[in-house]
């Protein structure tokens, strides 16, 4: 598999699924790490962006991608997480009007 500026997108869209196998996600990395991830589609929203380490502003988007990256799998885990609380919380909430239902008649 080789990572380039035509197919990047369906990759990083896919990452976004959750759809990639580790080896995809090292090879995202790779070409994030060795190609400016500038220029017009999506992913020039990153452009400005910048990270601190060790009070240190690094705004290189080359360099920050992995960061970003990181960032984006974390929001996705809390994304999962607070989907699943709904789904539990839906379920408690139809249990509740089930006994109601049952007290009532």
């Amino acid at each position: 598999m080789e990572l380039d500026k035509r197919n990047i997108e369906e990759y990083i869209n896919r990452f976004l699924e959750g759809e990639t196998t580790n080896a995809e996600e090292q090879a995202i990395l790779i070409f994030y790490s060795e190609n400016q991830a500038g220029g017009s589609g999506e992913w020039s929203c990153y452009e400005g962006s910048y990270v601190e380490v060790g009070g240190k502003r690094i705004s290189d988007v080359k360099q920050i991608m992995p960061c970003i990256i990181e960032t984006l799998e974390e929001a996705e885990r809390v994304e999962k997480l607070a989907q699943e609380r709904v789904e539990e919380i839906c379920r408690s909430e139809k249990e509740i009007e089930e006994k109601e239902l049952l007290v009532s008649e």
